[in-house]
């Protein structure tokens, strides 16, 4: 794409008198193709520019956009619009306007509109729809005429007009990627008029007049039953006691396993020999810190393995579990594969008759794993997944008492207070032997002192038997130190009862076979000692 020229021009909004400064970073009129849009014609759909527009003719059966990769930063206050008109085919199917999108289209967002008269916003984020408003009806549209769509950021609030007026405000986006496309549905011709991309240039004051105004229409609308949506609350909570099923959890009976609402609690009853779970229409947006947490108790069936909480998506998987017998353990997937799994833990937390908590917390990219309210693991990731499972093993029946989902958006301050106030609450449980994971920094360093110090004594250990036996006959080691409890064609093993951590380790002797003469015998090479297999 060709460097983009800075100009300035003046939009005027109908709905308030503000007069609004842009400073334009793109200015796409279709003059020709000075932007370097992909250009085709083939059997399933075309795109050109003509007639100082572009036109986009889809004729298969999928929505297909093109797209530009600008150099827009979305951290800033922005304008994107366009303006489109259906030329001919479905008239009930979105023509849009995309942001925020990545190459492999695995994230985006998408706004826009029907001709027949309704409006809508999708979000889509690590190939999940994490956001998905439906079809709203509105008089804005105009039927076979051109059609604005806009999308403005002013400080924390993203606006989204329809023909200069407001139908949509959300709050905290994320926003970080800078692909910005036109998408046409099925069997569709739609001409775009112009693309526009750029900043707003406006005082503080000004900026916060013009949002308040946008917003005060907003409401105004909503107060006269237009469909709009105003999306700006801070945190949002469910809860349920299981009198109904507010969450949606899948419900079935089968002859290897049971989900079923009943006395106010979510009965599992997997009479299988394998691992199965329910999960829950409602999603979690993991671009938002979310705390989601759940009682429940075993009541009947095998104690040795784990019922899990689980957060997932196609790629990523986020699981905390806990064992009748007195076990846990975390687990994080990518791709069905575990990168920080925390191997089973002993803990005293696991109550025997009574119900035990489940807790992940995720605080911008930290999420801790919370058993029965005290923090037992802590992981830092990247991604996370936004659909709720509950996982039972084979061969038992759990009672699921309540569930709560709480999501929110902080500041970057709030944030960082509270995940030091977490990591406290983690080395608290480290220091009160409930089978937390990890050390803390004074645990840590006392641990690599006391390993170096047996490092060296272990070292001296290795010197002096190597010293002693080091191309000796083999006899003379089983002589002086007796039989083996264990040997193989190339080895001998002892149990080495000095240890650090309190892994058994193994003195082990290695040896060749060796000729002096006439005479053949086994000759010690070298000794290791090493912790046990």
């Amino acid at each position: 794409m060709k460097k983009s020229i800075l100009i300035l021009f003046f939009l005027f909004i109908n709905i308030v008198s503000a007069q609004v400064n842009i400073e334009t970073i793109i200015q796409e009129d279709f003059k020709d193709n000075s932007n370097s849009w992909k250009l085709f014609n083939n059997k399933n759909y075309s795109c050109e520019i003509k007639d100082n527009q572009l036109y986009f003719n889809n004729r298969s059966e999928k929505n297909k956009w093109a797209y530009l990769n600008t150099k827009i930063n979305l951290k800033k206050d922005f304008v994107i619009e366009t303006s489109l008109k259906l030329v001919s085919g479905t008239n009930n199917n979105l023509l849009s306007l995309i942001f925020n999108k990545t190459d492999d289209a695995k994230n985006y967002n998408d706004f826009g509109i029907s001709d027949n008269g309704y409006w809508k916003f999708k979000q889509k984020n690590n190939s999940s729809i994490i956001g998905d408003t439906n079809w709203y009806k509105i008089d804005y549209i105009n039927a076979g005429e051109y059609n604005t769509l806009t999308i403005q950021k002013i400080n924390e609030k993203v606006f989204f007009l329809i023909n200069n007026t407001p139908i949509l405000v959300k709050t905290n986006m994320d926003l970080s990627f800078n692909q910005v496309g036109l998408s046409v549905c099925s069997k569709s011709e739609v001409a775009f008029k112009y693309l526009k991309i750029g900043y707003l240039k406006m005082s503080k004051n000004d900026k916060e007049k013009y949002a308040n105004q946008l917003y005060q229409k907003l409401i105004d609308a909503k107060t006269t039953g237009k469909n709009v949506l105003i999306e700006d609350t801070i945190t949002k909570e469910l809860h349920t006691s299981f009198d109904k099923n507010e969450f949606g959890f899948y419900l079935n009976e089968t002859k290897d396993y049971t989900y079923k609402i009943v006395d106010s609690a979510l009965e599992i009853n997997n009479t299988s020999k394998s691992y199965y779970h329910t999960w829950s229409k409602i999603k979690i947006n993991p671009m938002q810190d979310f705390d989601i947490s759940t009682s429940l108790k075993r009541v009947s069936g095998t104690i040795n393995k784990g019922i899990s909480l689980v957060i997932k998506d196609k790629i990523n998987k986020l699981q905390l579990a806990y064992a009748q017998n007195g076990y846990w353990f975390s687990d994080v997937q990518k791709n069905d594969k575990s990168t920080k799994f925390s191997k089973w833990q002993k803990t005293n937390l696991v109550k025997e008759r009574e119900n035990n908590s489940l807790r992940i917390k995720k605080i911008q990219n930290t999420v801790y794993f919370i058993l029965n309210n005290k923090v037992v693991n802590k992981v830092v990731e990247k991604g996370f997944g936004n659909t709720i499972y509950i996982k039972a093993p084979d061969s038992i029946k759990i009672r699921v008492d309540d569930l709560k989902l709480t999501q929110t958006y902080r500041s970057k301050k709030e944030q960082d207070k509270l995940i030091a106030q977490y990591d406290n609450l983690w080395d608290k449980a480290k220091t009160e032997n409930v089978g937390a994971l990890g050390k803390t920094e004074k645990q840590q360093i006392v641990h690599d002192k006391a390993k170096e110090k047996f490092k060296k004594k272990q070292d001296k250990a290795r010197k002096k038997y190597n010293k002693m036996f080091k191309n000796a006959p083999l006899s003379d080691v089983i002589k002086k130190l007796g039989q083996p409890y264990k040997s193989n064609s190339f080895s001998i093993s002892y149990r080495y009862n000095d240890s650090y951590d309190g892994r058994p380790q193994d003195l082990e002797f290695f040896y060749i076979p060796y000729q002096k003469g006439k005479i053949k015998y086994k000759m010690v090479n070298y000794a290791v000692i090493n912790y046990k297999n």
